[in-house]
């Protein structure tokens, strides 16, 4: 390993680790549906990784920089999903409805699994876990601007899709895999009693968005 271990290399193998589970949560909803091969195209287009290999401690799964081994991990994953979405749209409506709600499902139950240990109406406690939770990137990749930080309300803006240079071989637009993440982030939210807002950035140029999460009391 060329550099030690820090905080946040466990950070963000935390969210890899959750996102991991969700890819093959959505390629089970998948082969549920009737698409028998989903699994098969999660597990070569995520890296060919064995099942339960992201229950390893992360020193282990490290061979060469830490910073690579990391965006290896991230890549797969962010390529896996978007194999998934597109097997999703070959296969037909069904198909498309049954990873939809698999989607939306996981976001819900993992915000209203966390929603107990919150302050009622505590914008800032839901922001802080939607970012322990989602896997956006490598950190060195995101931008964000934080523009309204308050108990009611948290509102930030992001440049780019940071995840995009992993799409890149998937026949989906970019557009509409970013669509899915705001979807599964909504749904989260939504879980641990809140709401999200999102809109395009214009300031941000090209796929900048911005967001907001407003608490319900």
């Amino acid at each position: 390993m060329a550099c030690a271990l820090g905080p946040i290399h466990y950070w963000l193998f935390g969210q890899v680790r959750l996102a991991e589970a969700r890819g093959r949560r959505l390629a089970a909803a998948l082969a549920a549906a009737g698409c028998e091969d989903a699994l098969a195209v999660w597990a070569a287009a995520s890296g060919g990784r064995p099942a339960g290999w992201s229950e390893q401690p992360l020193d282990a799964l490290i061979t060469g920089t830490v910073h690579e081994g990391l965006e290896a991990m991230v890549a797969g994953i962010a390529a896996g999903e978007a194999a998934l979405y597109a097997l999703a749209r070959e296969r037909g409506q069904a198909a498309q409805a049954a990873f939809a709600e698999a989607l939306r499902a996981d976001g819900r139950e993992a915000g209203a699994a966390l929603r107990a240990g919150f302050p009622v109406g505590d914008a800032r406690a839901i922001h802080a876990s939607l970012r322990e939770h989602w896997l956006e990137g490598m950190p060195c990749h995101v931008e964000i601007e934080v523009a309204e930080d308050a108990p009611a309300a948290v509102a930030w803006q992001r440049r780019g899709r940071p995840l995009a240079k992993y799409w890149t071989l998937s026949p989906v637009a970019a557009s509409a895999l970013a669509a899915l993440h705001v979807e599964w982030m909504a749904a989260f939210v939504a879980g641990c009693g809140g709401q999200l807002e999102s809109a395009p950035w214009p300031a941000g140029g090209e796929g900048a968005q911005a967001f907001r999460i407003v608490a319900r009391h």
